[in-house]
């Protein structure tokens, strides 16, 4: 097992994800967990997809950083991490996947509980590999490197299913503390999927027909924001908001800004000028960033990622403003 102090990614695996990338990979992952992939399968899509893992794994360490290996026939774990750049409290380890269907627990009688053979060989196997990790960085950094930083150890196998129904109702939860070593981590698939999610950016489009009509590179007023938000029922989809029950807050800031509530009340929407006591989501932005949002001028990830655009609540209503309020 070679590392190098450079990285041999390509350029995708550098830059950081963009929110389309960080979705399209979220949806793979679905696929590839409803579809109960192999191991091989899940090599190349975390080898693809490297920012899935350092966005929801706790590291500290780029994509660029996350170095797939596992190829047939060695003996060799199927991700490492290491800086490939100087860096303080600098983090390292190994990653080990197995199936989704693999066993996670064992229980060989009512009251005792034991980690799985398949749990056993993956971390033995992980310890090797960095007890191997180690010597090669040593060579590279020093043995400096390695003061108050330990290896870390990512089993990912298994759902989180497993570990409910094996795990009989008389034995604690406590009994799960210490069958793994300190430095180890063992995720299942589903879990990991779900940290992943909670960090993916939602998709919002505001956009419909009229905003680009009305604008017309008129000069930012409240005038032209509030005819925007009196738009906003001739472009609502109602066959895509059947039995949706919702308020959404919007509070524009700054210069021409102001604060209106939209209704949606089993497929019909109105727009009220002021602020709802109980809304379901509420979104903050500019009234510029508001009217070029709406107009297309301005992406509402982008907008979100930088946090030119707040959003408190529902996070699932707000992945469906896209299609209430689209082309």
């Amino acid at each position: 097992m070679a590392v190098e102090p450079l990285s041999d990614h390509d350029d995708m695996t550098r830059s950081d994800p963009t929110p389309r990338q960080l979705r399209a990979a979220r949806d793979e992952f679905r696929r590839l967990l409803q579809a109960r992939a192999k191991e091989p399968a899940w090599q190349r899509f975390f080898a693809a997809n490297p920012y899935v893992l350092t966005t929801a794994l706790p590291l500290r360490v780029a994509p660029r950083d996350i170095v797939p290996l596992g190829r047939p026939g060695r003996s060799e774990p199927d991700f490492v991490f290491y800086p490939h750049e100087p860096r303080s409290h600098p983090c390292y380890g190994v990653i080990e996947l197995k199936r989704p269907d693999s066993s996670i627990l064992t229980v060989p009688r009512r009251d005792i509980i034991t980690l799985s053979r398949d749990v056993a060989t993956a971390l033995a196997q992980a310890q090797a590999y960095a007890s191997q990790l180690r010597r090669n960085l040593t060579g590279i950094y020093g043995t400096h490197f390695f003061f108050g930083n330990p290896s870390q150890l990512f089993l990912i196998m298994g759902v989180s299913d497993d570990l409910v129904t094996r795990v009989p109702n008389q034995i604690d939860e406590s009994a799960l503390d210490g069958l793994l070593p300190k430095d180890c981590r063992l995720i299942p698939y589903d879990t990991l999927l779900q940290m992943f999610e909670e960090a993916v950016p939602p998709s919002i489009v505001v956009l419909w027909p009229q905003a680009s009509a009305l604008l017309n590179d008129r000069p930012l007023e409240k005038t032209i924001v509030k005819e925007l938000f009196d738009a906003m029922p001739s472009a609502f989809n109602a066959s895509r908001a059947q039995g949706l029950n919702a308020i959404i807050q919007y509070d524009i800031t700054g210069h021409g800004g102001g604060h209106w509530h939209v209704i949606i009340d089993n497929a019909v929407c109105s727009v009220i000028e002021g602020s709802a006591r109980n809304a379901n989501l509420t979104l903050e932005i500019s009234a510029e960033d508001w009217l070029d949002m709406s107009s297309g001028k301005q992406s509402g990830q982008m907008l979100f990622m930088s946090g030119r655009l707040k959003l408190r609540g529902d996070m699932a209503l707000a992945m469906k403003l896209g299609t209430l309020f689209g082309r």
